[in-house]
């Protein structure tokens, strides 16, 4: 009776881990999570991919969370989401996935963003920028 309670409490688990949202991670053999490319020494290619069951709002915040860190680990205190005024590449895709007893969703973001100190942006780009250090506290 014992070993069969334990082999439901763990079926159970692996059930509920199953079917959550993806968690803040690097990109796993599902796709799911965040990844990265060095394009310069002060910019970087940035996406997070979400499963089905990870809303874009959450894609949204886990991405900008990974932009902090990439940023405070280079050494820089700022970053900036370029725009196509400035080469940028940001998008939003969305896939959908329709079979006849399957239906799953998922959202993927990406940015290109600029590192730099505060000292080495201009008052234009101050307004655009968001500080890593700051973001990272939330």
């Amino acid at each position: 009776m014992q070993l069969r309670l334990i082999s439901l409490s763990l079926f159970l688990t692996t059930l509920f881990i199953a079917g959550c949202a993806t968690s803040y991670h690097p990109e796993n053999w599902r796709g799911h999570g965040f990844t990265e490319k060095q394009l310069t020494e002060q910019s970087y290619l940035v996406s997070f991919s979400g499963n089905s069951r990870t809303s874009p709002t959450d894609v949204q915040h886990m991405l900008l969370r990974r932009c902090a860190e990439l940023t405070i680990q280079n050494g820089y205190s700022y970053f900036l989401i370029l725009d196509k005024d400035s080469d940028k590449k940001s998008e939003i895709s969305h896939s959908e996935i329709s079979e006849e007893y399957n239906h799953s969703e998922s959202f993927t973001k990406s940015v290109q963003i600029y590192m730099a100190h505060e000292k080495d942006i201009s008052s234009e780009g101050r307004q655009k920028a968001i500080n890593a250090g700051i973001y990272l506290r939330d």
